[in-house]
C-alpha cells in the first residue's frame, strides 16, 4: 500500500466550488439489519452535493 499526499492539511475551506470535497458515512442499526448513509460534501459552501 502505498502513501498518499496530505493535500488538504485539515483545512476544510475552499475558495470556490468544487475544489475540496468531502464524505461522511453514517451507518443507522435497524431491527432488521443496518443503513447506509452516505453525503458528499463541498468545502466551499457546505452543500450536500451527491
Amino acid at each position: 500500500m502505498r502513501e498518499v499526499e496530505n493535500m488538504i492539511l485539515h483545512d476544510f475551506h475552499s475558495n470556490q466550488p468544487y475544489e475540496k470535497l468531502w464524505a461522511d458515512i453514517t451507518v443507522f442499526s435497524l431491527s432488521n439489519g443496518k443503513l447506509y448513509l452516505s453525503a458528499i460534501i463541498d468545502c466551499f459552501d457546505e452543500m450536500v452535493v451527491g
